[in-house]
């Protein structure tokens, strides 16, 4: 009986083993599930080009992405009326990723199509098919703007390698060791520089891009990025490299690209360096590398490896100034082609209230050196420098291409019911002519008049009140005793010496009483509080003298101090327009025309997006107009 109720722990764990087992099998199977979920879920495609505008003969790149799969098939040719649209490669990218099936190795493969325009225009690139794993998918459209062209592409030979290791030379026969660059064809390891133009603007960004090939046969380490630089122009940072493989005359080989620009400084026949790419090499492996193979071949581990130095042919560049004819006063140096839009908010402001808008300039060229948008048709309105920020396109790997937003901060001086008007000016090499766009006027309703500033100067603090002297509490009336009196010599009251005393502290107590409420009232007259509240206003001045107080915080004391002088010791300087009181003012020409110039920087300081600079010499000269502006006023 005992025993049938101890069953035999061995048996007791056999149901829970099983247990286990199956949320073991369980989890699996889900794992599988999701990770197979997962997989088929991000499987997508997507496209996109290198350039948005370009000209006409001008090369331009079609990326189409696939992601979470392998072996899609994409069309070899794409017929585009006007466009020679045509296969140029393959490249794969791969990186671990965590997922709900644990770690899982992700694969982008892009397929690359060579664009060559063929006539100006605007071009819809439809939408590409794609198959995936059965399945047929396909991109977004994309527009393409082409205008006429300035010239040729450059021919651009490839270059053999050169420095192939110290102490070794190219035999012409590849030999049973490992030297790289020993081939047939004596092009083992080459370069090219594409540039797409052949003449330029000064100032034009000149887009490039630079190759290196290596024979798929051979391992290779890449050293750093490639060196590239000259004298007469800038070059913007080089894309991430973009792998792919290409045949180029029967061999198959890894081509590694980096996209960059050109920017010419100067005008006349330029110059333009090879690029160098440090490598090193290894013999060639017996047997082909597989796809899966090339990313780690570039950039993995090599051994017995010989350094090699490849190198570009240079090439040049015809660069013209830019012309003067028909040149607009508010070209502020952009040359490209670009578009222009604008916002307004709030639409509603108070008196004082500023209104921000908001000007876009997007497309591609040179938005490093261009200048801000003007501002026209800006009467009844103060406007202040612009905050910017440049936001490149998500297709465009070197910021070539992007859109730049400028903030302006507008201040209603009259009742007005339309922003002013943004103008961009530039030059569009592809036209070979000047160019002024022009936002609409936006509508508002914005209240004219100057904010309300509480005055700072401190007047004078009348002193504290004198405590009431305390009243004696009246004794009792004394009881006169006349049955002890005795006669005595009469000697007056006044000429008792207590009452002398007594007399005489209390004179002096009236003296001081008379000296208090005199004190007081010329404390509290109107031209002792002007005079404290003037002290008080030309500290300020010795405020502002101190290098560290920040620009904004002295524009603030120097608009106080203006305010606080032009409205007049002792009286209320809150609420006043400062430039109105300027007009009812006889101040000198010169004097007036230099503190509007103050005020019009406090307001920039107050009101603009821009950080405004204040060196030492400008803080002496703003300061030298106040205390001008002060002598005046005493006269």
């Amino acid at each position: 009986m005992k025993r049938m109720l101890n069953p035999n722990p061995m048996r007791k764990r056999h149901p829970g083993w099983g247990v286990g087992k199956a949320l073991i099998l369980f989890g699996a199977c889900s794992s599988l599930f999701l990770g197979l979920h997962e997989s088929a879920f991000s499987q997508q495609v997507d496209a996109a080009l290198s350039q948005e505008f370009v000209a006409v003969g001008q090369p331009v790149q079609l990326n189409v992405s696939v992601s979470g799969a392998r072996g899609a098939q994409v069309p070899q040719t794409l017929k585009i009326e006007g466009l020679d649209a045509r296969f140029a490669g393959k490249s794969e990218q791969q990186q671990m990723q965590f997922g709900s099936g644990g770690y899982t190795r992700a694969v982008t493969a892009t397929y690359t199509y060579l664009i060559v325009p063929l006539q100006e225009g605007t071009f819809t690139i439809p939408p590409i098919p794609v198959a995936v794993d059965g399945k047929r998918l396909q991109t977004k459209s994309l527009t393409l703007r082409v205008n006429r062209g300035g010239g040729g592409a450059i021919p651009v030979r490839p270059a053999v390698p050169v420095n192939p290791g110290a102490g070794q030379s190219m035999p012409q026969s590849p030999p049973s060791n490992s030297n790289p660059t020993d081939a047939p064809d004596g092009k083992t390891v080459f370069g090219e520089l594409l540039v797409p133009k052949a003449t330029a603007y000064a100032g034009e960004v000149v887009p490039a891009e630079i190759r290196f090939y290596f024979d798929a046969r051979y391992q290779v380490r890449l050293q750093d990025r490639p060196g590239f630089s000259g004298d007469g122009f800038t070059v913007l940072d080089l894309s991430k490299p973009i792998e792919r493989q290409q045949e180029v005359d029967g061999t198959i080989y890894n081509v590694v690209s980096f996209q960059t620009a050109i920017t010419p400084a100067k005008s006349g026949r330029l110059e333009i360096p090879g690029a160098t790419l440090e490598a090193q090499i290894q013999s060639p492996s017996s047997t082909r590398s597989r796809q899966d193979d090339f990313f780690g071949g570039i950039f993995g581990q090599t051994r017995n490896a010989s350094p090699v130095t490849i190198a570009t042919d240079p090439a040049e560049l015809e660069v013209t100034p830019l012309p003067k004819e028909g040149r607009p006063e508010s070209f502020g140096g952009a040359i490209g082609q670009f578009s222009l839009g604008a916002s307004a908010t709030p639409k509603k402001a108070v008196a004082g209230d500023p209104i921000s808008l908001n000007v876009t300039v997007s497309g591609r060229g040179n938005f490093d050196a261009m200048g801000p948008p003007l501002l026209v048709e800006d009467d009844g309105w103060r406007t202040y420098p612009p905050g910017e920020k440049f936001v490149p396109s998500p297709s465009d790997p070197i910021g070539f291409n992007g859109e730049k937003r400028y903030e302006f901060m507008l201040l209603a001086r009259e009742d007005r019911e339309a922003t002013p008007v943004a103008e961009f000016a530039f030059f569009d090499p592809a036209l070979e002519k000047y160019v002024t766009l022009k936002s609409a006027p936006i509508a508002v309703v914005a209240q004219g008049g100057t904010p309300v500033t509480p005055a700072v100067v401190a007047s004078a603090t009348p002193g504290p009140s004198s405590p009431a002297a305390p009243v004696a509490e009246v004794s009792p009336e004394e009881v006169l005793q006349t049955g002890d009196f005795v006669p005595a010599t009469f000697i007056p009251l006044l000429t008792r010496g207590w009452v002398i005393v007594g007399n005489g502290m209390l004179a002096v107590a009236w003296c001081l009483v008379l000296l208090v409420v005199a004190g007081r009232r010329i404390a509290n007259s109107p031209r002792a509080r002007q005079a404290a509240a003037l002290r008080e206003t030309r500290r300020l001045l010795k405020t502002m003298e101190d290098s560290s107080t920040s620009p904004e915080q002295f524009f603030q004391y120097a608009e106080e101090f203006v305010r606080t002088r032009l409205a007049g010791p002792g009286n209320e300087s809150a609420g006043i327009d400062p430039r109105e009181r300027l007009d009812k003012t006889l101040l000198p020409e010169e004097t007036e025309a230099a503190i509007r110039a103050v005020l019009d920087r406090h307001d920039a300081s107050r009101y603009s997006t821009a950080t405004l600079p204040l060196d030492a010499s400008e803080r002496q000269e703003i300061l030298n107009h106040l205390k001008t502006l002060d002598v005046e006023l005493q006269k």
